[in-house]
């Protein structure tokens, strides 16, 4: 449940209360009972109705969903948003033209694997690019094997936007420093060894 409706829901509770504390004081005990049954009766008959209302919005949105993110190779079956369809297309079209280059390409954000995934690659270290994640030599090791790889680009999320909390900045402040940013890719800024 969401924080914000809790306060409706003690709201709620405090209202029945009062209700109840009301019709006790002028009505019988037996039509009281009576009257709370019918109102609770009620009240779930409404909040089922509303229910089913949101779950038949939610679903109308999965299948349209679905039917239009088709092209997102493995992801099929999954909500996901249009703009993240959109960003996925954009990116790994750049990716694979960079590859058609020769270049080697490495997405230094935790959402990597988003990416790579629907070309049907795997960068170890990379597609799971957080704090942890590097083996022994942790994030030196990073950055050693940035060092030795020829004909690399780095894909590194823009400053302007958030990183995950678990972001290994030891390594994209090294490839900033290092590496001349030659382009821009949607939320990416492009730099190149």
């Amino acid at each position: 449940m969401e924080y914000g409706s809790i306060c409706t829901v003690i709201s709620i509770i405090y209202i029945v209360y009062s209700l109840i504390h009301i019709l006790y004081s002028y009505i019988k005990y037996e039509k009281l009972i009576f009257a709370i049954k019918v109102f609770i009766q009620a009240f779930s008959i409404m909040v089922f109705i509303i229910y089913i209302s949101y779950s038949m919005t939610t679903l109308k949105a999965y299948i349209v969903n679905l039917r239009e993110n088709q092209n997102v190779n493995h992801f099929k079956g999954i909500l996901i948003d249009n703009d993240l369809a959109n960003r996925i297309n954009i990116v790994d079209e750049y990716l694979l033209e960079k590859e058609k280059e020769g270049k080697t390409v490495y997405i230094l954000d935790s959402m990597s694997a988003i990416f790579t995934i629907p070309m049907d690659r795997y960068y170890k270290n990379y597609d799971m690019f957080n704090l942890g994640n590097f083996g022994g030599r942790g994030e030196d090791g990073i950055i050693e094997d940035l060092k030795n790889t020829d004909n690399l680009l780095v894909l590194i999320r823009k400053d302007s936007l958030p990183k995950n909390w678990q972001h290994p900045y030891k390594v994209t402040d090294y490839a900033i420093e290092n590496f001349e940013k030659i382009d821009e890719i949607d939320i990416y800024d492009v730099y190149e060894k």
